[in-house]
C-alpha cells in the first residue's frame, strides 16, 4: 500500500518534515518538536507514537535550518596552525573527546596539516582544506569531508552539482545527492585539473618523508639562525619558523628571490617539499649581509 504521509516538495527535492511527522503521529507541531528535541513533558505512549513516525517517514532534522534559527550550534571549529606541536597535538585530542561526551560535531581547519603530518580525517566529524599551502595545489583547491551518512546537514545553497543527476540538475536540483557530493559546488575546472599532478606526486612521496623533509631543512634554518645570532621562536617539530625581530629582512629577501612572509613584525618562513637545502643557505645568506637590529 502506498504511503499517503504528506510529505513537504522543494526545489531540492522531497524532505519530511516535523509537520508531516505530527500529521502521522496525530500530535502537534511543538509535541513533535519536544520528542526531537529531548524536552520533557511528553507521554512515553505519545514519544513511541512520535518516533515510529519519523522512523516510517525517515525524517531528520534540518541542523542547518535549527542554527539560522536559533543563532547557535552544537559544533566545534578548530583551527590549529600546527598539529606537530607539542601544545596543539593534546588539545585536539581533547576537544575531541569532550565533544563526543557531549554529543557536539568537530570541524578541524587542516589547512596548515594536510600534505605533510599524520592526519585522519575520521577522527573528526568534519575537515575542511585549503589545498594551496602544504597539499601545493593552485588557488581555488579545497576539500570537505563530512561522515558517511551526512543528512544532517542541509546544504543551504545546493547548484547543480549538488545534484543526485549532476546533468539533469542545470534548471533546479530536483533531488540532492545522497552522498558527500550533495555539498559539491561548481568547481573550478582548471585548478583542480592542475591539483590532480600535485596530489599524486603528495600521495607517490607520502606524509611522512615529506614531514621529515620539511623538518630537516626547518632545522637546518634554527642552525643557521643561531650561528647569525637570532632566536626563532620556539617552536619544535614544526616546519614553519618564526623570528623575532627581522621582519624589516622581507624586501631584502624578495629582491633576491626568496619569498617569506611576515607576521606580527616575526619573518615566518616555511619549507616544503619543492625547498632544498640550497634554498635554507640561501635565506640565510641573504640575512648574513643585513644589520642585526636591537
Amino acid at each position: 500500500m502506498a504511503d499517503t504521509a504528506r510529505t513537504s516538495e522543494s526545489r531540492y527535492g522531497t524532505r519530511p518534515t516535523m509537520k508531516d511527522v505530527a500529521a502521522r503521529a496525530g500530535v502537534g507541531l511543538k509535541t513533535v518538536s519536544r520528542v526531537v528535541n529531548g524536552e520533557a513533558g511528553v507521554t512515553p505512549d505519545t514519544v513511541r507514537r512520535v518516533r515510529e513516525a519519523i522512523e516510517a517517514l525517515g525524517f531528520r532534522r534540518n541542523d542547518s535550518a535549527r542554527i539560522l534559527r536559533k543563532g547557535r550550534t552544537a559544533s566545534i571549529g578548530l583551527v590549529l596552525e600546527d598539529l606537530a606541536d607539542p601544545f596543539y597535538g593534546p588539545l585536539s585530542r581533547a576537544v575531541e573527546e569532550a565533544a563526543r561526551a557531549h554529543g557536539a560535531r568537530t570541524l578541524l581547519d587542516a589547512t596548515q596539516s594536510a600534505g605533510w603530518l599524520p592526519l585522519r580525517a575520521a577522527d573528526y566529524d568534519y575537515t575542511v582544506t585549503g589545498a594551496f599551502k602544504w597539499l601545493l595545489s593552485p588557488r581555488g583547491v579545497s576539500f570537505l569531508t563530512v561522515p558517511a551518512v551526512c543528512d544532517e546537514l542541509w546544504p543551504l545553497y545546493a547548484g547543480w552539482a549538488a545534484g543526485e543527476v549532476p546533468w539533469e540538475s542545470y534548471y533546479g536540483v530536483e533531488r540532492l545527492a545522497p552522498s558527500a557530493h550533495r555539498f559539491d559546488e561548481s568547481p573550478a575546472t582548471l585548478p583542480y585539473l592542475a591539483a590532480q599532478h600535485s596530489l599524486a606526486v603528495i600521495e607517490e612521496t607520502g606524509p611522512a618523508a615529506i614531514g621529515a623533509h620539511d623538518l630537516a631543512l626547518a632545522d637546518r634554518f634554527r642552525d643557521g639562525l643561531a650561528v647569525l645570532g637570532h632566536e626563532p621562536v620556539a617552536s619544535p617539530g614544526s616546519a614553519i619558523v618564526a623570528v623575532p625581530g627581522l621582519g624589516h629582512a622581507e624586501d631584502a629577501l624578495t629582491r633576491a628571490g626568496v619569498h617569506v612572509s611576515v607576521r606580527a613584525g616575526n619573518l615566518r618562513a616555511a619549507f616544503h617539499l619543492y625547498n632544498t637545502a640550497a634554498d635554507v643557505d640561501r635565506l640565510l645568506d641573504v640575512l648574513s649581509t643585513l644589520p642585526v637590529r636591537v
